[in-house]
């Protein structure tokens, strides 16, 4: 395959995914709209957030880390996630994405490499509380001190009722390796 070939099928992906993120998000929120959730309760002076779990750690050269990125709504009904990070890749190879334990069903995008993870989530129902969206595996390369993995742009919680980005903050990670 060309390369202009290859740039305009990637593209056309990229264009398919937004589409049917936002079909699931337009239909999510007709159908949310029309039920009720009850939520779990968080602290009230938290803002929505994004956070990577463990905030920091130290590891071995060689060994693999396990990154959860979990979203605190305050409260708020959310259906939909977009978690991008970036890592040093010069200290870190990405591995894959386990998204079995999130609280968001629907995976409209899941990929890594390259100093960058894009994971883009929706539910069906709203989600509420501090909840797990994926857990990012990545492996420490030979290269020593602290790394920092952190949330990029186009990171966004999507508000049930306004379909709204309502993420107010992220919250990076610090991982030291040895």
């Amino acid at each position: 395959m060309s390369d202009n070939n290859s740039h305009q099928s990637k593209a056309n992906v990229i264009i398919i995914v937004v589409c049917l993120v936002v079909i699931i998000i337009a239909g999510l929120a007709i159908a949310l709209r029309k039920n009720s959730s009850t939520s779990t309760s968080v602290n009230p002076n938290s803002p929505v957030s994004l956070y990577l779990s463990p905030a920091k750690q130290t590891i071995n050269g060689g060994a693999d880390i396990s990154v959860g990125v979990w979203a605190n709504t305050n409260d708020k009904d959310v259906t939909a996630v977009q978690a991008n990070l970036t890592y040093p890749s010069d200290m870190f190879e990405f591995v894959s994405i386990d998204s079995s334990g999130s609280a968001f069903a629907l995976d409209a995008q899941s990929k890594g490499g390259d100093g960058k993870v894009s994971i883009a989530r929706a539910n069906t129902q709203p989600v509420s509380g501090n909840v797990e969206v994926a857990i990012v595996k990545l492996h420490a390369l030979d290269k020593t001190g602290p790394a920092k993995v952190e949330f990029a742009s186009g990171s966004a919680m999507v508000d049930s009722t306004t379909n709204k980005n309502v993420l107010e903050t992220t919250v990076p990670a610090t991982y030291t390796i040895k």
